[in-house]
């Protein structure tokens, strides 16, 4: 019985792996200073974020894996929360107020989105 348990403590002990004492992360210079929310990589290899502040939301892209980015030209009314892309082009962002945005062109243009053809509900906790 002692040999067995033993041996279950070794196995337990040795089986453990310990976590890694840093992870890699690499910082991202963005134009403007905001807080962000959500990010999203497009098949494509571009990169879309969110985020925002108050009364102000926000949409930004970045084709070269972060180094230059360029907003969106759709003014939003509040901050963004989240974003889900169905492809590099067509993707869509719900705001801190419910409304969803949709977009066909990767993330520069936004327009409200109606979900007529199906009955859609939104988490306000999104």
């Amino acid at each position: 019985m002692r040999v067995l348990l033993v041996l279950l403590m070794v196995f337990f002990l040795c089986g453990c792996s310990k976590d890694p004492d840093e992870i890699p992360y690499q910082k991202i210079n963005v134009p403007v200073t905001t807080t962000f929310r959500d990010i999203e990589k497009l098949d494509d290899g571009s990169l879309v974020v969110c985020g925002g502040v108050d009364q102000s939301g926000i949409v930004m892209k970045s084709i070269d894996n972060g180094a230059n980015w360029k907003v969106s030209q759709t003014t939003f009314d509040n901050p963004v929360n989240a974003l889900y892309f169905l492809s590099s082009d067509t993707g869509f962002a719900a705001d801190a107020d419910i409304p969803i945005y949709r977009t066909i062109d990767g993330g520069m243009n936004w327009e409200p989105f109606y979900a007529s053809s199906w009955t859609l509900t939104v988490n306000r906790n999104l």
